[in-house]
């Protein structure tokens, strides 16, 4: 090799290697800057580490964007209510007329619409299936085995559907066997039921073949998802922080302060009476009294301090909207929603029609069928379509 090529390489590397050793040193005092609990940003802006269940349950309760959070997905999903069928035939099949009846005396879409959307507070949610077996909830319903495949051909009837969140469910046995299709699989649930006035509904446990468990945006777990609020729940937390700001500044600076100072210029010590000084206060601010009669003191009127909440609501709104994949006119409703784009539509039912086509019929609409056929509350069809 030339000599010159030879340390024109030499020199190349050299500089490479001092580029790479500045990227590295550069990253390391980044790494240490975000670790300096000094400039920790998530204690400064008050966020939690780690947020629970129940958290996120009263987030849902208690907060207006938090609740559109969860229920935008579920909401715009179910719009059109699916068709389910056996045949296109213009005759109603068993099937058919089994499904109609059904529906029509438990409103099982509805249900299912209010399980998708408490499924998402937390990590999963459940359908309790109430039959009319006469057996505890925490024995196995006759019509499948524990491997989740039908047997026999039992008859019951479906007295009611109990949607619950995450919140009023523990799992407390899973299935350990390797060789069962239902390995990793939920056995017992721990179920418990909110206080309805004087009516105080038991708790306990109950097996899995009267359950029809619910996980969305599932990552690593078949049986633990995302919640909806987890991406954005500083977010969420921020929008609360200057909402509540927002009404305490136009409580405090929507109704001017005063200042009262003594004259500077008086000839003699004035003996200031607070207490009456206090009474004449709050009678002017609280009463219809609209004076001050004061003696050797002076009052100003402190000037109004008001911002404007708008820009900085906006800014929180639009980075939950990117964060769940939602339309910003969109995720403000349906009289924003008109303004949309045709950019914005377009990717908005995409996404949509993906979660009806992916999610609903084969984690949440089959479920369901499939077990009611097995139990034997619906007859057993050549085969069923969710339009």
């Amino acid at each position: 090799m030339p000599k010159r090529n030879k340390t024109s390489l030499l020199a190349q590397n050299h500089l490479a290697g001092q580029i790479l050793q500045n990227v590295l040193l550069e990253r390391k005092l980044w790494l240490q800057r975000m670790l300096d609990p000094r400039r920790n940003v998530e204690y400064e802006c008050g966020h939690p580490e780690v947020v629970t269940c129940e958290d996120y349950r009263h987030l849902f309760l208690r907060g207006d964007i938090a609740a559109r959070v969860v229920s935008v997905w579920p909401e715009e999903s179910w719009a059109e209510r699916p068709i389910i069928f056996e045949t296109e035939e213009d005759t109603e099949t068993e099937f058919e007329k089994a499904w109609n009846a059904l529906e029509k005396r438990l409103r099982i879409l509805s249900t299912l619409l209010r399980a998708d959307i408490l499924s998402g507070i937390g990590r999963f949610g459940v359908i309790l299936l109430g039959l009319n077996d006469g057996k505890p909830l925490s024995e196995p319903a006759a019509g499948v085995n524990e491997r989740g495949e039908p047997e026999g051909a039992p008859k019951h009837d479906l007295l009611y559907l109990r949607p619950l969140d995450e919140g009023l469910v523990t799992i407390s046995k899973l299935q350990t066997d390797p060789t069962n299709p239902r390995y990793g699989q939920p056995v017992l649930y721990d179920l418990r039921f909110e206080d309805q006035g004087d009516l105080k509904i038991q708790s306990g446990q109950v097996h899995w073949s009267r359950i029809i468990h619910l996980a969305d945006n599932r990552t690593s777990s078949d049986i633990y998802g995302v919640p909806r609020m987890e991406k954005v729940v500083n977010r969420l937390l921020d929008i609360k922080k200057i909402a509540g700001g927002s009404g305490e500044m136009f409580w405090k600076g929507g109704f001017p302060g005063i200042s009262m100072e003594a004259m500077p210029n008086a000839d003699e010590v004035v003996d200031f009476d607070t207490k009456d000084l206090k009474d004449q206060l709050e009678a002017y601010m609280n009463g219809l009294q609209r004076y001050l009669a004061t003696v050797g003191m002076t009052s100003k009127q402190l000037t109004v301090q008001v911002a404007d909440p708008g820009p900085h609501l906006e800014v929180q709104l639009r980075l939950i909207s990117v964060a769940i994949g939602v339309p910003w006119r969109i995720f403000l409703g349906s009289e924003a929603a008109q303004l949309a784009s045709v950019q914005d539509m377009r990717a908005w039912n995409r996404r949509l029609h993906r979660r009806r086509e992916d999610y609903l019929p084969p984690y949440v609409i089959s479920p369901l069928l499939d077990r009611l056929i097995n139990l034997g509350v619906l007859p057993r069809p050549s085969q069923y379509i969710i339009h």
